[in-house]
């Protein structure tokens, strides 16, 4: 699998894992402000961009498909991709 992928895939993975943690009682990682050496997934500008190579594996092309819908869905702004 390209580099590419393996980002994708990984930041998917550890995205997951902080609204799991939350939903069963711990800290959430999820703020509605800015805060000093935090990545900013969707903000007043817009959403970041979902990188993927044309190159990559259909899953992983599909999976980067997906996550544009579902920043859209739960932010109402849909990332470049």
């Amino acid at each position: 699998m390209r580099r590419g992928g393996w980002l994708l895939l990984t930041g998917m993975i550890l995205g997951a894992a902080p609204a799991g943690r939350a939903a069963l009682g711990g800290e959430s990682l999820l703020v509605d402000a800015a805060v000093p050496g935090a990545v900013t997934l969707v903000g007043t500008r817009g959403a970041a961009p979902v990188v993927v190579s044309a190159e990559d594996w259909a899953g992983v092309r599909r999976a980067a498909g997906d996550l544009q819908a579902d920043v859209e869905r739960v932010t109402g702004r849909r990332p470049l991709l």
